[in-house]
């Protein structure tokens, strides 16, 4: 064993430069692998603020790398941050392309691309401007409740428009925007009185790269529609003292009228009118005698509605005088209808 150890020192530096030598060989084996690399626009340098890039393509790149194992497999490919400057040629023309290289992808020294998807990318782009583009007419008005009536009117005929300097000249070679229909759905029905909205417009763009820099609106003024209608038969009610009730017989002609009532279309079309409506005439001042006088029949109705006059002859006779005329049956005359209603006041003064 005593060979073993005889210059030992020689031995262990053999040992040692053998590992180190092992280590270093198996360092410098070259292997490949391929990874995937993003651009984006934050890779984009010397654009100025007054431009917006419209496309960018390819926006992901497969790349596939060669070199030491030790390099390759620690490579991240996060870590790379090409550099894509644009020059005044490509400001001129709107777009630039860039050849794919190791230089452009700023890669390690010790790695070599070997391979990838694509040659080049390429990034197209236009100055942003604004410019004021006509609306086509003014907007349809939907889902407007029955019976209301919508005039609209616009606060302005234009609009203002942002955005890349192409897209904006191949809308105004388009002609007038047009105007999606306004939503009136939620109007109420029972809508009784004007009632006036600022609405925004909505435009139909197509480009998501152009914005409205002013939005243009429209003035919406909705009111009910008028319809008219007759109602009746509607009994005349009479109005009147206590002593004037009593004494008196009360003939009215004719007993009953027909009305043409006008109103809201929505609230007519709630339907049953004449339940709304009271007729009535006021013989407080009619001459008692034979003789009849024609008064204006009196309408109490809600004030969404007005109605038409007429009048009936009213005729007062002393409670039992020969040759008295009785007050009329009104269930005989137009059945059925209520019966006249009278309402005392206070007692007239004696007469002279």
């Amino acid at each position: 064993m005593k060979w073993l150890f005889r210059r030992w020192q020689l031995k262990l530096l053999a040992v040692v430069m053998a590992i180190a030598l092992y280590l270093f060989t198996g360092s410098q084996i070259t292997i490949e692998r391929t990874v995937t690399l993003q651009i984006n626009e934050q890779d984009l340098v010397g654009l100025p603020g007054n431009y917006l890039v419209s496309r960018l393509s390819p926006q992901e790149i497969d790349v596939t790398i060669s070199g030491p194992r030790s390099v390759v497999e620690d490579f991240n490919p996060e870590s790379i941050e090409p550099e894509l400057v644009i020059g005044t040629d490509g400001l001129t023309a709107g777009f630039q392309e860039f050849d794919l290289t190791e230089r452009l992808l700023s890669l390690n020294p010790s790695l070599s691309m070997r391979s990838s998807s694509t040659d080049s990318i390429r990034a197209d782009f236009s100055r942003l401007i604004e410019d004021v583009l006509p609306l086509a007419r003014i907007p349809a008005p939907s889902g407007l409740p029955d019976g209301l009536r919508a005039e609209l009117s616009l606060v302005r005929s234009q609009v203002l428009l942002r955005g890349p300097a192409d897209e904006i000249a191949r809308l105004k070679a388009d002609g007038p925007l047009e105007v999606r229909p306004i939503d009136l759905s939620q109007v109420p029905v029972e809508l009784e009185e004007t009632l006036e909205m600022t609405i925004p417009l909505l435009l139909s763009i197509p480009d998501v790269a152009i914005s409205i820099a002013e939005q243009p609106q429209a003035v919406v003024r909705i009111t009910p529609a008028l319809e008219s209608e007759v109602v009746g038969p509607l009994p005349v009610r009479v109005l009147g003292n206590a002593d004037v009730l009593e004494r008196y017989e009360i003939e009215i002609v004719p007993p009953v009228v027909a009305l043409t009532i006008s109103g809201p279309a929505n609230r007519l079309a709630e339907g049953n009118a004449a339940a709304l409506i009271k007729a009535y005439v006021d013989v407080v001042d009619v001459g008692r005698g034979g003789v009849g006088e024609e008064r204006s029949v009196r309408i109490i109705a809600p004030s969404w509605m007005t109605t038409t006059t007429t009048a009936v002859v009213v005729t007062l006779r002393p409670r039992g005088e020969e040759g008295e005329a009785p007050t009329p049956d009104i269930d005989t005359v137009i059945p059925p209808v209520e019966p006249i209603e009278q309402q005392p006041l206070p007692p007239a003064p004696p007469e002279g």
